[in-house]
């Protein structure tokens, strides 16, 4: 009796019809994967954007001399070093809906978690359109460049339209910001 029951279990198993639907989320995330095997560069990219969203989050979340901020700090600091320095100098151009790296490709990046659109919607509503990263940065600039994003965030009052476009070059010359 428990050999038929399981094989009507079976039966029932390989007679349903498989979907019709167009490619699934895990299908094109293994395409990515595949992209991102063949040119190690879009997952040194991928990888170093994630970390500079995760530091903006955290100034935002916690105090500046938080744990959590300081190993972000460090995690962003060495994988942004490492993009740009493979790269030449890491060039991110900021678009609606996502990020664009030149010098790998002209489509956005890969975000099958949403997280570039995020970081491109902080971004832009600072007024940031073009952020480029030297081959040679010090971690002191990329903590003075978040600290900037989060005090700049914190005036939603003053939409980025008013802000001069030159802003943001004289905020980081103010700092001493030179890789950035």
């Amino acid at each position: 009796m428990l050999q038929r029951a399981t094989l009507l279990k079976t039966e029932k198993k390989a007679t349903q019809p498989q979907s019709r639907k167009g490619p699934s989320l895990e299908a094109s995330h293994d395409t990515w994967e595949r992209s991102a095997a063949a040119d190690p560069r879009v997952a040194d990219v991928t990888l170093a954007l994630r970390d500079l969203l995760l530091l903006v989050r955290s100034h935002r979340l916690y105090d500046p001399a938080h744990p959590r901020v300081l190993d972000s700090l460090d995690a962003a600091y060495d994988t942004l070093r490492a993009a740009a320095s493979g790269l030449d100098g890491l060039e991110v151009r900021i678009e609606r809906g996502g990020i664009v790296v030149a010098k790998i490709n002209e489509g956005h990046l890969p975000d099958a978690r949403g997280e570039f659109r995020a970081l491109a919607g902080d971004l832009q509503r600072d007024g940031i359109r073009t952020l480029f990263f030297a081959t040679k940065f010090h971690v002191g600039e990329l903590d003075t460049f978040a600290r900037l994003v989060h005090a700049t965030l914190l005036r939603s009052e003053e939409p980025a339209r008013r802000m001069k476009k030159d802003f943001w070059q004289a905020q980081l010359r103010e700092q001493r910001v030179e890789g950035i």
